[in-house]
């Protein structure tokens, strides 16, 4: 998750050049909130937000609803009936009430959150207890969302090569090489990194984690 002191350094640097600052906050704070440590709501002028309701498992596009000055929002209005001619708001109509009501707050604080933490720390164990000390791994500080970041070092071939193996096995991950934009394309680590999703019933992540610990021990030196 984006700290308030990183953020705040983006969007200096966007103001300097006169460029609005896009910002995904796809599970960040205050809606849907699925952070696991402090955080603030920080909105300038010049920035951009999305915020999605599929976390609240409500139909719709990935982007709910987008904050910004009105000038921006009245151009993105006519982009998106362009692009998408019309667009589906079932989703927008729920949580039209959910907000009006103010009842998004305790759905955030009360369920969202406290259910998907415990799918973390869950995932966790599960692979602190099973998976083998021949596999040198480290699992990112979870700050929220509804994945792991997992690092695997001194494998004998890279994540993205492990993804046809583990899918072969019944088990998808996410190879972290297209998340370091501007980082040395030969940088080792791109290709050690894999997100891992914990959005599943207990059992079948535990049963994935146990699979995924079996190839990565496979193909350890």
């Amino acid at each position: 998750m984006i700290t308030d002191r990183e953020l705040g350094f983006l969007i200096e640097r966007a103001n300097d050049a006169e460029i609005p600052l896009l910002v995904d906050n796809a599970y960040g704070f205050p809606f849907p909130n699925v952070v696991f440590g402090k955080s603030s709501f920080i909105h300038r002028p010049g920035m951009i937000q999305g915020f999605s309701l599929s976390k609240l498992g409500l139909p719709g596009v990935r982007t709910g609803f987008v904050l910004g000055d009105s000038k921006t929002i009245a151009m993105l209005r006519k982009a998106n009936s362009v692009v998408n001619l019309t667009s589906a708001s079932p989703g927008q109509f729920i949580a039209l009430d959910l907000f009006r009501s103010g009842r998004w707050k305790d759905l955030c604080e009360k369920v969202i959150l406290p259910f998907y933490h415990k799918k973390s720390v869950f995932a966790q164990e599960v692979i602190l207890k099973n998976w083998s000390s021949k596999v040198d791994y480290r699992i990112h500080q979870s700050e929220g969302a509804f994945f792991l970041w997992i690092w695997v070092k001194n494998l004998s071939l890279p994540v993205n090569d492990l993804y046809p193996i583990l899918k072969k096995a019944g088990v998808i991950i996410v190879p972290g090489g297209t998340f370091f934009p501007g980082a040395d394309p030969n940088w080792s680590h791109r290709q050690e990194c894999f997100r891992l999703s914990f959005v599943r019933e207990n059992k079948e992540i535990e049963e994935g984690i146990l699979r995924i610990g079996k190839v990565l021990e496979k193909f350890s030196k």
